[in-house]
């Protein structure tokens, strides 16, 4: 396939950062990988099994296309606001959190000219960790939840294709929604209590459907 992205940059290398770095270079949905992480023994792990086309020890993302925020949840906020004066005007910032309503109230009103920020969830992983856990076919048949704030724009399509490239099926969502319907399938009590009795307010606006295809 024609490659999407000329440099993409992921910043976080354990298990889906590596896994995204394996599939991209497999499928060729980018020209360049890039990785960041914090951690040196990550960083020496992804040279050695030789992950992505550069390791960044020092971050700078200015180059990049697309930039893969693969940190934990609690840091993606902070993370992605310590970059943004630096991005490429034209780029995409996007992420693969879980929760997706408080990173999109957080960033909607910072993000430069130009940038545009899309929430996303690859509902995939393993109970390994780390990047000698990745694998290019981690997102194969896997849903992928994008929440953009219009999906018909030219970057919600692209970034839509380039999961697509990976294997993924991807269903768009509002942030809102996709916040009930994970916290539904996620949260064992929550299920029992909506398969059994269904009263909950909140869970009455999540169907059954809902709870079996993202489970």
């Amino acid at each position: 396939m024609q490659a999407l992205f000329d440099e993409i940059l992921i910043i976080g290398g354990g298990l889906i950062g590596s896994s995204i770095a394996l599939a991209t270079k497999q499928y060729a949905a980018a020209k360049r990988v890039v990785i960041h992480d914090i951690d040196e023994n990550v960083c020496k792990a992804i040279i050695d099994l030789n992950i992505c086309d550069e390791v960044q020890y020092k971050l700078n993302p200015n180059q990049a296309d697309l930039i893969i925020l693969a940190v934990p949840p609690a840091k993606i906020i902070s993370t992605a606001q310590s970059i943004l004066p630096m991005i490429k005007r034209s780029a995409i910032l996007t992420d693969v959190g879980s929760i997706k309503k408080p990173i999109m109230d957080a960033l909607a009103d910072c993000m430069p000219e130009g940038v545009v920020f899309i929430g996303g969830h690859p509902i995939a992983g393993t109970e390994q960790s780390g990047p000698e856990a990745g694998f290019a076919s981690l997102f194969e048949n896997r849903w992928c939840i994008l929440t953009p704030k219009d999906e018909n724009t030219e970057a919600s399509k692209k970034l839509a294709e380039f999961w697509r490239a990976l294997g993924s099926e991807i269903a768009f969502m509002d942030a809102n929604r996709h916040d009930l319907v994970l916290a539904t399938t996620s949260h064992l009590p929550h299920l029992i209590a909506y398969a059994l009795v269904g009263t909950a307010t909140d869970m009455e606006t999540v169907t059954k459907s809902e709870v079996v295809k993202y489970s």
